[in-house]
């Protein structure tokens, strides 16, 4: 095995290592973005049961909205970006150099 071959097998390496973090990427900040929307939904249910004393706290459920869907909005932009790039990555070609 010479050195051009080497390098083309790392190539193929490391492109698959690059796809598998941009599909795992992808898969986790989906999940983080599920997982942190069921967590606000029932957080927000509690506030409601007990709206009354929250208030007197200072608490603005309306702030804590606008700040969770500031929070869910990105996250779900993230995933977006994320699977545009993996589109990009997917279009990469390595291709195996000639031997002479």
């Amino acid at each position: 095995m010479d050195d051009k071959e080497l390098c083309y097998e790392e190539l193929v390496v490391r492109y698959e290592k690059l796809q598998a973090s941009v599909t795992m990427l992808i898969e986790h900040t989906g999940a983080l973005a599920e997982s942190y929307e069921k967590i606000n939904k029932e957080f927000v249910r509690i506030i409601f049961e007990h709206h009354h004393a929250a208030s007197h706290e200072g608490f603005s459920l309306s702030d804590y909205e606008h700040s969770f869907d500031l929070m869910y909005t990105g996250l779900q932009r993230q995933v977006q970006c994320i699977q545009c790039l993996r589109e990009i990555i997917n279009l990469i070609v390595i291709t195996k150099p000639a031997t002479a």
